[in-house]
């Protein structure tokens, strides 16, 4: 009976010393997995910030890019001067009065029917025809654009892909009063 009793506690010793050390093992694995998640998502959080980093500062690059071929489109009218593309043939007068070019063109242009179209904003509109070449190759070349534009200090807006910005815009829109202007 000694015997049965001196085995039966050692029995339950064993069982309860077997039962904390699974208890101790499974807080540390468990505490061993938060840590490799937590590890992990702050890698995975950190690659994704260099890779929207890097994405960022191509789109910048893009930026800086398009508005120093836009200066120098603007700059050197002679340059940029010929039969390329022709108002008379792309634009037309909308119904309230605003200035639109034809939906097939490359980019959209759009003047606000505020503005009255002389030789100057003519000028303006088919110098600003040579930017279809470059917003066209940006954003062939940086797939997470969505569109470029560009407005002249007279209103005149011209934005590649073209959505037939005559249609799309109040007759009335004001593109220098926009916050991407105005900054």
């Amino acid at each position: 009976a000694i015997s049965s009793a001196a085995v039966l506690l050692l029995a339950v010793a064993a069982a309860n010393t077997t039962r904390r050390i699974g208890t101790t093992a499974e807080e540390s694995s468990a505490i061993a997995l938060l840590q490799q998640a937590e590890n992990f998502l702050k890698q995975l959080n950190l690659s994704q910030a260099r890779e929207n980093d890097l994405l960022l500062e191509k789109n910048q690059t893009a930026g800086f890019n398009i508005a120093a071929y836009i200066a120098q489109v603007y700059a050197n009218p002679q340059a940029f001067n010929g039969d390329f593309w022709l108002v008379d043939e792309h634009m037309q007068s909308g119904a309230d009065g605003q200035y639109a070019n034809l939906p097939e063109d490359t980019t959209s242009v759009f003047v606000p029917n505020f503005v009255a179209i002389n030789a100057d904003i003519q000028k303006e509109i088919e110098q600003g025809a040579y930017l279809d070449f470059v917003f066209a190759s940006t954003m062939d070349s940086a797939p997470n654009i969505e569109a470029v534009y560009f407005s002249t200090p007279n209103n005149v807006l011209r934005y590649y892909p073209n959505i037939n910005l005559g249609e799309v815009l109040p007759p009335d829109f004001a593109s220098t009063g926009r916050p991407w202007y105005t900054g």
